[in-house]
Order: structure tokens, then sequence, then C-alpha cells
């Protein structure tokens, strides 16, 4: 029989801007974001960039990529998503996880302005992704 282990997400929805960036500095604040904005082909309010923020905050992450945030995606809104610590998902295997989520969703979405190819989604063991959406 498989293994099946579970990564439970839960997402939180903001608009974008630096003011929104500065304050998702919080000790809790690492994870997965989307970016949403509008893309000439797409159209307006689509998922365009799915990335991680596992070393750096939140709010470091995304200054850090700012320029090319502000100037290429033509943002509209934000999306975090924290890791639920459980028994899978603990200290030791949180950094395993939050990669196996970014490849998860970059696949199973395929935003516009992810160009890294995913090779190796998953080992033997069946992972699932569950996502809890908080829109505050």
């Amino acid at each position: 029989m498989k293994e099946v282990r579970t990564i439970h997400v839960c997402w939180e929805r903001h608009d974008l801007n630096k003011e929104i960036i500065e304050k998702l500095n919080a000790p809790d604040h690492f994870g997965l974001y989307q970016i949403y904005g509008d893309h000439p082909v797409y159209g307006e309010n689509k998922l365009l960039y799915i990335g991680k923020a596992n070393d750096l905050k939140f709010s470091q992450r995304l200054t850090n990529r700012w320029e090319f945030v502000e100037t290429i995606l033509r943002p509209t809104r934000l999306h975090i998503g924290r890791l639920y610590y459980s028994d899978d998902c603990n200290n030791e295997n949180w950094y395993k996880y939050i990669d196996i989520a970014e490849r998860i969703l970059i696949k199973a979405h395929c935003p516009a302005y992810n160009s890294k190819e995913i090779k190796g989604l998953l080992d033997r063991k069946s992972t699932r992704l569950n996502s809890s959406h908080r829109i505050r």
C-alpha cells in the first residue's frame, strides 16, 4: 500500500502594494505566495506567478523581487499560503514540503510567468495538497 502524505496550506488574500508587503514581516510569515494580475493574453486578474518564501519572510522575498513584480507582472492581488504543522509537516520536513507544495501548484496551474520546468515532481509516495482558503 502506498503511503499518502498530506500538506495543508491555509491561504489569505491581500491587495498587492508596497504597504501590504511591508506588513508581511511577522515571525510566521514564511510559505507560498501567488501573484495575480493582468496578462496581455490571458486577461485580467489571472494567476501569474507562484513562489515560495522559505529562507526569507514574505516581506523580504517580495521586496527583493518588487521591480519584477511591479514592471512585468502588473499585479492586482497577492495570496499567501502558510503550511500547517502536523505529524508529517514539522520543523524537520518543512523545507521539503514547501518545495513539494510549490512544485505541485506550478504543475497544476501553469502560471504565465513560472518558466521553470518541474521534473521529479513526486517520489514514490503519494502526495495530496489540501488548501484552505481564508479570505479576509
